[in-house]
């Protein structure tokens, strides 16, 4: 990974708490969860979201779906969403 990458990831890593703030004071992107799900017209469909940081928007997509996969590439944001998101999975790529 080249270091530009890396400095990126290690400051989403030191500054996870105060974006997880700002990210829950902004609120889940409900109206684009709900056009989404009117889009795809299925009962319980598979859902990746890349880039799910601190799983703002996780906690309303669930409420959709059983089948929920968050990714990004920050570990400390990735905890974060663990603790929000019950059903579903959060991983780090």
């Amino acid at each position: 990974m080249d270091k530009d990458k890396l400095v990126t990831i290690e400051t989403y890593n030191r500054q996870a708490v105060a974006f997880a703030a700002k990210f829950d004071e902004q609120g889940p992107r409900q109206d684009d969860i709900e056009k989404i799900f009117k889009l795809c017209q299925k009962t319980n469909p598979y859902v990746l979201e890349i880039g799910c940081g601190n799983g703002r928007d996780a906690a309303q997509i669930i409420l959709k779906t059983t089948n929920y996969l968050g990714i990004d590439v920050s570990g400390s944001l990735l905890n974060l969403a663990k603790e929000k998101v019950s059903i579903g999975r959060c991983g780090r790529i």
